[in-house]
């Protein structure tokens, strides 16, 4: 089975999972926020409820990466203080690893805020834009209506058959 962009991103870069987990956050965060503001452009109140709550989740997630509770030795028994903790993430790979998943996962604020250029692998940025244009195909082969609805795996199927 062919390596999907994310999985390339994790091999190309050497993340850790520590790293892959920050990028998988704060992607999800960028997609969350592109939903509200969407939610809040339509005027789609009760969605753009849901969203906001989204958010605040999201964000307790990516707090939690960089947390960690702290005992008061003095006072066993008072509530454990959440402190910042480094997660020892090198930021380049990581930033690649955002800039990779927010291609296809950060909704539409993801290729904004994290443009496909900025990438440094030039293999990673042809594969992405090679799966984003596999997937146009596909969608506009689903809305064109000379051409039979087919189902996905037919479809993929057909390409990798045409391929080879």
């Amino acid at each position: 089975m062919e390596e999907s962009p994310a999985q390339m991103a994790n091999r190309l870069t050497g993340a850790t999972s520590v790293e892959q987990n920050l990028a998988e956050d704060a992607v999800a965060l960028v997609q969350k926020f592109s939903q509200l503001l969407g939610a809040l452009e339509e005027g789609s109140w009760r969605y753009a409820h849901d969203k906001i709550r989204s958010v605040r989740n999201e964000l307790r997630d990516l707090e939690y990466r960089l947390t960690r509770s702290v005992e008061n030795p003095d006072d066993p028994s008072a509530e454990a203080q959440q402190v910042f903790q480094d997660p020892c993430a090198d930021p380049a790979r990581t930033r690649e690893l955002i800039t990779a998943y927010a291609q296809q996962y950060g909704g539409s604020l993801g290729p904004v805020l994290f443009p496909i250029e900025s990438l440094e692998s030039e293999e990673l940025r042809e594969a992405i834009l090679a799966a984003k244009k596999r997937t146009r195909e596909f969608m506009d082969s689903l809305d064109n209506d000379e051409v039979p609805k087919v189902d996905a795996m037919e479809y993929i199927r057909r390409r990798e058959q045409a391929g080879s």
